[in-house]
């Protein structure tokens, strides 16, 4: 310590004030610093600790599910019996353990939160009134849970038919329900809109004046997705992310179709004028 106040002693005028002014630079960054800090008011705000009296999801959703059937289904886009198949299969990915400073939050709620917030778009903040869930787990939880359906539900309901048998039951589907013999799909496309991403330039800038992703789907007869392809940037137009899809690729390979019937008609997928087929495709018309 003395030495150090010694050296400092020996010093010049000039080195002097360089030193204070640093010292002085130091201190003001260091209360910035701990200006900038926001203490905790609480660890958990007293609603959110009373969810089982607030939220929707232990108040509304057990009165529709015992007395009102179909507003249950409105609200949550399935029924309950879906609704409890689906959580069996997603809790052991999704349920996290307790610790000793809180209870982790059930599985059953967070799904009910994914299920609503994919059925309404409504915001984080929205949904944490709603169900008395902190936004930010909310923003936390909701990719696994998403995740975790796609994983358990994917080779069941996200299957492309690949049998001649399953490609005549979505025709006949198509010709009871609309009326057009031989459809074997309906195809368009759909741009989800995002924030740009930095340093992405206009990469994903679509001809609609907004940045996106392009989702591109097929459907049977009943809305269901049997093909789906997204994540193609959305400054490509719908031709361009047919080309770019492994649908392209399928068609050239061909689909397992079943041979024509009596009429000699051909197998067709149906779209509008922007999902445009390529012609070699149209040529061979699907088989």
């Amino acid at each position: 310590m003395a030495a150090n106040i010694n050296s400092r002693r020996n010093l010049s005028g000039e080195e002097k004030r360089r030193f204070a002014a640093a010292v002085v630079v130091a201190s003001l960054l260091k209360a910035r610093k701990d200006k900038g800090r926001s203490k905790r008011s609480c660890w958990k705000r007293s609603w959110i600790e009373k969810r089982a009296q607030f939220s929707q999801f232990s108040n509304i959703l057990p009165e529709l599910r015992d007395k009102d059937a179909h507003s249950y289904r409105r609200y949550m886009r399935m029924t309950h019996d879906q609704f409890v198949n689906i959580l069996r299969l997603v809790s052991p990915m999704i349920q996290k353990k307790n610790t000793h400073f809180r209870e982790a939050l059930p599985a059953d709620v967070k799904l009910a939160i994914t299920l609503r917030f994919l059925a309404t778009g409504d915001a984080f903040r929205d949904l944490q009134f709603a169900f008395s869930v902190p936004h930010n787990s909310i923003s936390g939880f909701i990719p696994e849970v998403c995740d975790a359906i796609y994983q358990c539900l994917k080779e069941h309901h996200l299957k492309v038919p690949n049998s001649p048998a399953e490609w005549n039951s979505i025709a006949d589907n198509f010709h009871s329900r609309w009326n057009f013999p031989q459809c074997i799909g309906a195809m368009d496309g759909k741009h989800v809109l995002l924030r740009c991403p930095l340093k992405s330039g206009s990469y994903f800038y679509n001809y609609k004046g907004t940045f996106s992703i392009v989702l591109l789907a097929l459907v049977d007869a009943q809305y269901k997705f049997i093909y789906v392809d997204v994540g193609k940037n959305g400054r490509v137009s719908d031709g361009g992310v047919f080309k770019d899809s492994s649908l392209d690729t399928t068609l050239e390979e061909g689909l397992n179709l079943p041979p024509t019937n009596e009429s000699h008609l051909p197998y067709v997928i149906v779209g509008d004028k922007a999902e445009k087929i390529p012609h070699e495709h149209r040529r061979r018309s699907l088989i």
